[in-house]
């Protein structure tokens, strides 16, 4: 707030005749080239105070480490709806990962203003859409990174399960229909180990 207050009177006074006849004098005592310089020791501070919150936040999600400065504000000040994450932003999260597939689930009881989103599947970058065995419902209130890494650990659940139940298929079904049972991934991975 200082540094726009100081800015904005800066400027006014810039705009003045009077200030401009006073330009020759900037370099002097009070004058603006000392505004700006301070100006800009300040927003310099801001700006490592930024990264350091930035680091924290890919501190407690890894996978953000992917994703530039600009992006990763973009996703934090975003709408805290998984669904609702770009193709791109989550392309660069979830390598493997087209879109989520959610629905609303109404507000929580201690929830005043946000909706909580349930994840029931995601959508591969083949087009392949895998079902969740149990739908993830997204608090939207949580920072993004805590739900981030809330539905990664489900994801990896998720796919564990599925391995274990392709491994179990592979000695009670004909491969044709146990090709078409599971999803890709956890077919490959079983074909991997038999």
């Amino acid at each position: 707030e200082h540094l726009l207050t100081t800015w904005r009177r800066m400027l006014i006074g810039i705009r003045d005749k009077k200030e401009r006849r006073m330009l020759r004098h900037a370099a002097g005592p009070g004058g603006v080239l000392i505004d700006c310089t301070e100006l800009l020791q300040a927003m310099e501070e801001m700006k490592h105070r930024f990264t350091d919150v930035l680091d924290t936040v890919r501190l407690n999600f890894p996978r953000f480490n992917f994703l530039g400065d600009q992006e990763l504000l973009a996703l934090i000040a975003g709408p805290r709806n998984p669904g609702m994450i770009t193709p791109a932003l989550l392309h660069k999260i979830f390598p493997a990962v087209l879109c989520f597939l959610t629905e609303d689930v109404g507000k929580d009881a201690s929830s005043l203003s946000m909706p909580r989103v349930q994840v029931l599947a995601w959508q591969g970058m083949s087009g392949e859409v895998v079902h969740l065995y149990t739908p993830l419902v997204a608090d939207t209130q949580q920072s993004v990174e805590k739900w981030l890494l809330l539905l990664e650990e489900t994801l990896h659940a998720h796919m564990r399960a599925q391995a274990k139940q392709a491994l179990k298929g592979t000695a009670t079904m004909a491969v044709r229909d146990w090709v078409a049972a599971f999803p890709a991934q956890s077919i490959l991975l079983t074909d991997q180990i038999v």
